[in-house]
């Protein structure tokens, strides 16, 4: 139940301490989100795509984690944010370790968010993490600006929020 409650707070609440991290995507693409401060530990571009991960680790009091993922070929033919959701739930459900709980589904004009938690497959038991993903199709692929929050707690929710409101991207 708390965890319903620290997604609906996110989804509706105001601001919280991040900051803005822009991406300079391949073809000169640009994407801003707002998360806290985190230190890049991958960037990569090749033929599939764009892939960016970030962590506030090793600050074993910070629990924070972003990826960015922007793939080349459409998410099973999705042209509209709104399919990207859908495909994307679709791939999650058929992920042999974890089962998706979607706490939180919207859609903005640019994107859709999708707010989730996980248990694991196997033993059932709920993983002490909360999720965004910010959804839209993107020159004739799909992207998916992921935020988790480990041991989440009341203050995350503002984080959440500010995050799932921030997305800004150019093609």
């Amino acid at each position: 139940m708390k965890n319903i409650l620290l997604f609906s707070a996110a989804i509706f609440s105001a601001s919280a301490h991040a900051e803005n991290l822009t991406l300079t995507l391949p073809n000169n693409g640009k994407l801003s989100v707002e998360v806290p401060a985190l230190l890049k530990t991958a960037e990569k571009t090749d033929a599939r795509g764009y892939q960016y991960h970030a962590t506030s680790f090793p600050n074993p009091s910070i629990r924070y984690s972003l990826s960015v993922f922007i793939e080349n070929e459409p998410c099973k033919e999705a042209k509209t944010h709104q399919e990207v959701g859908e495909c994307f739930l679709a791939k999650m459900q058929s992920n042999p370790n974890t089962t998706m709980e979607i706490k939180g589904r919207f859609c903005q004009p640019k994107y859709c968010v999708v707010a989730a938690s996980y248990k694991d497959r196997n033993t059932g038991k709920p993983l002490p993490q909360l999720h965004a993903h910010l959804l839209f199709a993107y020159r004739g692929g799909w992207g998916d600006v992921h935020f988790a929050v480990m041991l989440p707690d009341e203050k995350d929710a503002d984080l959440l929020s500010k995050f799932s409101k921030s997305l800004v991207y150019t093609e």
